[in-house]
């Protein structure tokens, strides 16, 4: 009965714990011998939920204490100790303790490390990258891993896809699985790693540590199977401090990589330092057996056996090398008997036969007048494939083709089907093939020019499908023109089907209707397929302007950016006349300083040299091939042969041109002199080097020199506008002043200058001649994309007058919307001599808006900050002029608040 009674009684329990309020108790503390408990019940107690009763708690702490005196919950928190803790003789001994400890400390570490950070400056920026910070390859398998996992269906499988289940195939995917994750992870660095590493003030113990420690991150890339980056760390601790053992190394990661030579190099660098070395022997002997240097190898194996008879390795590669030897002597010996004999027959015949080509092409003793001048061209100049053909065998075709490339760039996509190539049948689809039908139309002096390039016999099926190929591309070109690509790419696919069985006959006509699909695939966003069909026109018809432009376009609209610069400066080298590669190449030229930075330039694509005879179509217009006669084949036959051709001699004048650019630019106007004649023997074709050369005699005031050679570069080339400024400086140096005023129209006679030290600014002059020769037709930009179309073409030819007329006719609320965030300095620049020069007089009002909305774009802070003392000036002086003619639609108060805006 007593028992029942508590329960019977109850209070209740805690909420922590769910502890009974009777065991809250001091005759309950005392008994209870369950130290658990009895913690359970103080934590109770301290936390007050159920009151606070001090008597209680101690009274508890007391009896856990005798029952478990290690008790964690009797222990308390003590504050940490203060100065104020200790008396102040021992505070002073802690204080002296702590601070010698730290000097002694900052002792040691300067011993170790290195003594100064301004030691380290220098250090900077040659210290490479974390390796594997960029790579591509990890996030590409953490891709691979989560989409194979995102895959797996998930277990259990129902019976139905048991059924399908194929074991064989589950097990090779694992196969897979496991061959790819036991794959070594070599990363391809994309940052560059600096191979030297600069020295000055360091101390010979600490190159030796950074050369240790160069040479251990080698080694670590080396165990990681990343050679390239081995040999670079090598090559970094060389750069410090040569050692043997880096140079070992090395040659052992250049064997992996296998650059035998660069192996052998660092293995003769190591037998200099220490000619007994035997790893050098050993590395060396193998880089010798890859090479089929059998004999040197034994050698080398032999000096390491003779000093480690029982060397494994040694006696290993040496009966690989006694092997190959045994294998190469036999076969090599007969052999060259046999094939010396074979070989030496055939180049004798092959060179005997392409001497005559040019005779005996069609097959009688009969020569024409257009067989020497081809034959002459074959031989001379192989390198150039197709370009031959390209410039003597379509005349008006190309002539009109060549005009087009100046345009803006939508015309340049769509060029290939207009003008000549839509009017009628080319000569080569619709008359050259047909032999019977060409040798009609050329019935007079040149009856027999065209007859020449087809074989003897006149083959009867050739006229049908050559015809038909010709209806089909017009039809396509109609296609093109009226939107439908899809369908124009049909009927150019059936024109090429037509001419692939004619072959090197088809080859300019295929090259026309590979640029024309090209140019429909551009217009449906095909770009892949543009540059597929780009680079097959460019491999019948090298250095064709309409392909490279498109594939240019393609490139850049796929953001491969480096390639599209490369075309782009292969059109500029054959015509710089093209708008639309000059604004491009400004375009990408940003594009590529922001991707790559200062060294964008050394990660492009070599520019392919554009041949002579190129350019030399390009200024002629082509006309030269249309009706050969027996007198221009005479003078052409005597002019290439007194041209020098061939790429050795390309590369000289290229090299020789660079030369003189050089010396003008070092101001060095003799030695220039020199090179651009020298060039000039090479080729006396070539209108820039008469006008590079006419800018030095100017600078060393030979005046009637100067005028000899820009006469020359005008009879080139009858528009140059250099030439025309250089002539009329010369006529100044030579007081002719009437035939000074002689400039091309828009020019500016009133420029020129008549003393040498004036004669600098010639560059500045040409730039103003140039903006005469074409003027911009201006139309009120629809959206943003326009406008800055305009305003890059204005912003090419630093064109006042352009830019002040598009100004004009834009709404000033409108300017920061169309400028969007494409404000840059020499924008802002051409902006204010516009509003300067040409619309203040007139419309001070339009002006002091145009600069109230100009504050209002986007980057108008941050160009702000990077404006010249110049700049700056010239807008300081536009706001003075400004303020003169305030109205009533502003006050001078305006604009001296506006000013402030401008921060000047």
């Amino acid at each position: 009965m007593t028992d029942q009674t508590p329960s019977l009684w109850s209070f209740g329990t805690t909420k922590t714990f769910q502890i009974p309020i009777e065991h809250l108790d001091f005759k309950f503390v005392e008994k209870c011998s369950d130290v658990k408990h009895l913690e359970k019940i103080l934590v109770v107690l301290r936390s007050g939920e159920e009151g606070f009763y001090p008597e209680l708690i101690e009274c508890c702490e007391k009896r856990i204490q005798s029952l478990c005196p290690e008790s964690r919950i009797l222990r308390k928190e003590k504050p940490a100790a203060t100065a104020s803790s200790f008396t102040r003789e021992e505070w002073e001994k802690i204080d002296g303790d702590i601070k010698s400890w730290v000097s002694e400390i900052k002792k040691e570490d300067s011993k170790v490390h290195f003594h100064e950070m301004d030691t380290f400056q220098e250090l900077e920026g040659h210290l490479p990258p974390v390796r594997g910070t960029n790579s591509p390859l990890n996030t590409g398998k953490e891709k691979d891993n989560k989409s194979r996992s995102s895959q797996k269906k998930k277990v259990p499988r129902d019976y139905a896809e048991w059924d399908k289940f194929d074991v064989e195939k589950e097990c090779s995917k694992i196969d897979e699985d496991y061959k790819e994750n036991t794959t070594p992870n070599i990363s391809s660095h994309s940052l560059k790693i600096e191979k030297n590493i600069g020295t000055i003030g360091l101390s010979d113990k600490e190159k030796d540590f950074l050369a240790t420690r160069e040479k251990e991150k080698g080694n670590e890339a080396f165990s990681s199977g990343d050679y390239e980056e081995a040999v670079t760390y090598y090559t970094r601790s060389i750069s410090v401090s040569p050692t043997v053992a880096a140079y070992n190394n090395r040659a052992q990661a250049e064997i992996k990589l296998k650059n035998w030579n660069n192996a052998l190099q660092d293995c003769e660098k190591v037998l200099e330092l220490e000619p007994g070395n035997l790893k050098a022997f050993m590395r060396r002997a193998t880089a010798y057996k890859h090479q089929n240097k059998y004999h040197e190898a034994i050698e080398d194996l032999k000096k390491v056996l003779n000093i480690e008879p029982d060397n494994v390795i040694a006696k290993k590669i040496m009966s690989e090398v006694e092997k190959d030897l045994n294998k190469s002597q036999p076969e090599s010996a007969p052999q060259t008997k046999g094939k010396r004999m074979v070989i030496q027959e055939i180049e004798d015949s092959e060179d005997e036969d392409g001497k005559r080509s040019g005779e005996h092409e069609n097959g009688s003793g009969d020569k024409k007048t257009d067989v020497p001048l081809r034959g002459e061209q074959r031989s001379d100049q192989p390198e150039m494939g197709n370009v031959q053909n390209k410039f003597t065998g379509k005349g008006n075709g190309k002539k009109s083709r060549g005009k087009e490339a100046h345009k803006c760039r939508d015309r340049a996509l769509s060029g290939g089907t207009s003008q000549g190539q839509n009017s009628k049948p080319s000569p080569r689809l619709g008359g050259e093939v047909n032999g019977h039908l060409e040798s009609d139309k050329t019935a007079g002096g040149s009856g027999g020019a065209k007859e020449v390039s087809r074989p003897g016999p006149a083959p009867s099926p050739l006229p049908l499908p050559a015809a038909t190929a010709a209806d089909l591309k017009n039809q396509g070109n109609e296609l093109f023109k009226n939107g439908q690509f899809g369908e124009a790419v049909l009927k150019y696919s059936q024109a090429m089907e037509k001419l692939q069985g004619l072959g090197s006959e088809s080859a300019d006509e295929l090259s026309v209707l590979y640029s024309n699909r090209a140019a429909c695939y551009l217009k449906e966003g095909n770009c892949s397929g543009c540059i597929e069909d780009c680079n097959r026109a460019l491999e019948l018809q090298p250095f064709s302007i309409k392909p490279l432009l498109r594939r240019a376009v393609a490139y850049e609209t796929v953001e491969q950016y480096r390639k599209a610069y490369v075309d782009y400066k292969t059109i500029l080298q054959i015509d710089n006349r093209i708008q639309a590669a000059n604004d491009s190449i400004n375009r990408i030229t940003r594009t590529l300083i922001d991707q790559d930075g200062p060294t964008w330039r050394e990660k492009l694509s070599p520019i392919p040299a554009v041949p002579f005879s190129v350019q030399l179509h390009r200024l002629d217009g082509g006309s030269a091939a249309v009706q050969p006669t027996q007198d221009e084949t005479t003078e052409s036959g005597h002019h290439q042969k007194s041209q020098v051709t061939g790429k050795k001699h390309e590369d000289m004048f290229a090299t020789l041109k660079e030369e003189g650019n050089e010396f003008v630019k070092k101001g060095k106007y003799k030695e220039a002199l020199d090179k651009y004649s020298e060039c000039l023997e090479i080729n006396h074709s070539e209108c820039v080097i008469y006008t590079n050369r006419a800018l030095c005699y100017l600078k060393l005031c030979q005046f009637e020199e100067a005028k000899q050679d820009c006469d020359r570069a005008l009879e080139i080339e009858e528009a140059n506008v250099k030439a025309f400024y250089r002539r009329g400086l010369a006529h100044k140096g030579l007081k002719v002043v009437e035939s000074s005023e002689e400039q091309p129209e828009g020019g500016s006679p009133e420029n020129v200058s008549i003393t040498c030290h004036d004669l600098e600014k010639g560059p500045a002059g040409s730039g103003s001649l140039a903006m005469g020769l074409e003027k911009l037709h201006i139309s009120k930009p629809a959206n943003a994309y326009e406008f800055g179309q305009i305003l890059n073409a204005i912003n090419t030819r630093k064109d006042e007058e352009a830019c002040a007329k598009l100004l004009a006719i834009t709404d000033p609320k409108d300017l920061p919307a169309l400028l969007s965030n494409k404000l840059e300095g020499d924008t802002f620049l051409l902006f204010i001599q516009s509003l300067k020069n040409h619309l203040l007089d007139n419309d001070p009002e339009l002006v002091y808006q145009h600069l109230l909305h100009l504050s209002k774009a986007e980057r108008f802070m941050m160009m702000l900050t990077l404006l010249s003392k110049g700049q700056k000036e010239q807008t300081r002086q536009l706001f003075e002029a400004l303020s003169d003619k305030s109205n009533h639609a502003f006050t001078a108060e305006d604009v001296q608040n506006l000013k402030k805006h401008y921060e000047l």
